[in-house]
């Protein structure tokens, strides 16, 4: 059970990053229609198709079990797409639930066979079980310089600790194509581990695998993280100008 002052921690953190959002002029809305969300995926240009696993034609997704975040610009622009959902193994590993849903989370775009897939390569795949939260689906506008402003530091974070609060999951994790997370995108979505090989998917021409790196962090991750964050932010580092006036070295 969550005390009042962790849960006032999370709502704290939760806020802050719904601030830096407006300040780079993304509006944070939370969101429990996935028809909606399934619309905007398919009238909004520069998005890729919404996997299954939060369309509500394929899955079981309403409001009893998933949010989405919409992210709107002053202009009414729609800029920012991410989604969660909270789901239960039911004395599964991970691994074999995934197994056994693995065609709601292949991608449409990753032309795989998923019936033939692998799921169970890295450890912690095997060993996780219980109340997990999935996230996915983050998407940030290719357009009028939304991309590169810093908003993938703080847009993704915004879903964990509000999932947490509703749901109070044993970890949240999420799917990653291999060059995102060779640049490190993980970390800046607020993981604090990875795996190379999450899902092996089996390509469909019989040219090997599509490896999808898999992120995740448990409650004690996202606490050392809120920590690290309020460590950060009340940390005020010298001016350098004012700095190298006195002669110091930087």
């Amino acid at each position: 059970m969550q005390s009042i002052e962790e849960f006032s921690e999370l709502s704290l953190y939760i806020d802050d990053l719904v601030r830096q959002a407006a300040e780079l002029d993304v509006r944070i809305d939370i969101c429990d229609n996935f028809k909606e969300l399934q619309e905007l995926v398919e009238t909004t240009e520069g998005r890729a198709p919404l996997t299954p696993v939060f369309d509500w034609r394929y899955s079981n997704i309403s409001s009893e079990n998933g949010f989405w975040i919409k992210g709107t610009s002053s202009s009414g622009q729609l800029v920012h797409m991410q989604a969660a959902r909270i789901d239960t193994t039911e004395g599964k590993s991970l691994a074999d639930y995934l197994r056994e849903q693995a065609s709601l989370y292949l991608s449409p775009h990753i032309p795989a066979i998923a019936e033939q897939s692998t799921f169970d390569t890295c450890w912690w795949m095997r060993e996780s079980k219980g109340k997990v939260c999935y996230h996915g689906e983050i998407w940030i506008s290719p357009h009028d310089g939304f991309r590169g402003r810093g908003l993938a530091r703080i847009l993704p974070r915004i879903v964990p600790p509000i999932a947490y609060r509703k749901w109070q999951p044993d970890c949240f994790y999420g799917m990653m194509a291999p060059k995102l997370a060779e640049r490190g995108m993980s970390a800046q979505y607020g993981y604090s581990h990875y795996h190379p090989l999450g899902i092996r998917w089996k390509l469909r021409d019989g040219n090997g695998t599509f490896d999808e790196y898999v992120a995740w962090s448990t409650p004690d991750d996202m606490v050392a993280l809120m920590e690290s964050y309020k460590a950060q932010a009340s940390y005020n580092p010298p001016d350098n100008q004012a700095a190298k006036r006195k002669g110091i070295s930087i």
